[in-house]
């Protein structure tokens, strides 16, 4: 996965494995953590 600085589009594949919850997805990026949250609903 690569990030640059502005806005960063990333698709995840294969999810469905996961069971439904909320995930908090974690990048370090030039010395920052960037965070996300991911909702699963299905």
């Amino acid at each position: 996965m690569e990030l640059y600085k502005g806005n960063s589009q990333q698709t995840l594949d294969d999810l469905y494995n996961l069971p439904t919850g909320i995930y908090i997805l974690r990048a370090q990026f030039n010395g920052n953590v960037v965070q996300n949250k991911l909702i699963k609903t299905y």
